[in-house]
């Protein structure tokens, strides 16, 4: 079962984009209103992969939080030190709450190198 709405939801995901060509929130709180957190952050990124700001914002997120994925801030930090187009705002947000998920007193927060 879990395999087909995978399959149902991508389908899905495709000719919306097709249709749309537009990151779609609501289908992503519908999909984690079903519970189907591990699919909404696959969508999320599969359009971050694409280019969307949102999108890549809500992938970083879900790292943060371990929402759809197994927790990971040192990636989310990777992700968003590396985005090129993720607002700075965002890129320093997103990299102090995955800092205090790091954080256990003795360590050095992690910060994006300046090129």
């Amino acid at each position: 079962m879990r395999v087909f709405l995978t399959f149902l939801m991508l389908v899905i995901g495709a000719t919306s984009a097709a249709a749309k060509e537009k990151y779609n929130t609501g289908f992503m709180a519908e999909l984690k209103s079903l519970g189907l957190e591990r699919e909404a952050f696959l969508y999320a990124l599969n359009w971050a992969g694409a280019g969307h700001s949102l999108a890549e914002r809500h992938v970083v997120e879900a790292l943060i939080d371990g929402k759809g994925v197994e927790p990971n801030p040192k990636a989310a930090i990777a992700l968003a030190c590396r985005s090129q187009i993720m607002t700075e705002y965002d890129r320093h947000r997103l990299v102090l709450f995955a800092n205090l998920r790091l954080t256990n007193g003795d360590t050095d927060p992690v910060q994006c190198e300046k090129n």
